[in-house]
């Protein structure tokens, strides 16, 4: 999670897995170590959630993503390449997601010789290699949970957007900004449906999250502190 450039803390999940009732989680860290209600809970595919109490020095509860209170500004990208690999199961969205995307939308990181490129292949031994991905902003909306085993559900202020731009395979990410409750560029999930509803100009775009939230172990506090107005829960 270094990408983030923010300091973090790594708990485990202890107690029982979140339910069809409560997607929530207790993880073995707290106040001791600097965390905060609010603070944005990551692993290594992506956003899971954020913490909405801490219990103690080394306890607190995460809300995940799916639970129909948790709602965040996200952005959505398109184009001929979503970034995504020919397996469409996300494996490449470390390097493909836009951690380090600027405002063109396009992604350049060095990757050290010999190491795992981020999309299926490993880095030339002889010489550093550089991978930019073409990833064009398409909008930014509010992305919402709808429960357990849901695909969340992306809204945009413009109800026309989801028919005129927004394809299956796309990638979502955080948008960041003083009114968001997580920093900017991490990693949410891809668009797997886009549903126009008859007789409206509108249409339902559903987004499968990257996390495996049914399967938590260690889990990511990043020390990010959104403003204090951001913060529901």
């Amino acid at each position: 999670v270094s990408k983030y450039s923010y300091d973090y803390v790594i708990g485990e999940v202890v107690g029982e897995s979140p339910s069809n009732y409560q997607q929530v989680v207790e993880i073995n860290v707290g106040s001791a170590r600097g965390i905060e209600v609010g603070m944005t809970v990551v692993d290594g595919t992506g956003l899971v959630g954020k913490v909405t109490r801490v219990l103690g020095p080394n306890k607190s509860l995460v809300m995940l993503m799916t639970d129909p209170d948790y709602a965040i500004s996200a952005r959505v990208y398109g184009g001929d390449d979503t970034g995504l690999d020919d397996t469409g199961d996300g494996t490449s969205t470390a390097t493909s997601a836009p951690g380090g995307a600027d405002d063109s939308g396009i992604v350049t990181g060095t990757i050290a010789p010999g190491s795992d490129d981020g999309l299926g292949g490993a880095a030339p031994s002889t010489a550093e290699t550089t991978t930019t991905l073409p990833l064009v902003v398409r909008e930014t909306g509010l992305i919402e949970g709808q429960g357990p085993d849901r695909a969340m559900l992306l809204r945009f202020t413009d109800l026309t957007t989801a028919i005129t731009d927004i394809k299956v395979g796309a990638i979502v990410d955080t948008a960041g900004g003083t009114d968001s409750i997580a920093p900017q560029s991490i990693a949410i999930g891809r668009v797997t449906a886009v549903i126009e509803q008859t007789g409206t100009a509108s249409a339902l775009v559903e987004v499968t999250p990257f996390a495996d939230l049914r399967r938590l172990s260690f889990l990511t506090v990043l020390l990010y502190k959104p403003n204090e107005q951001a913060v529901q829960v």
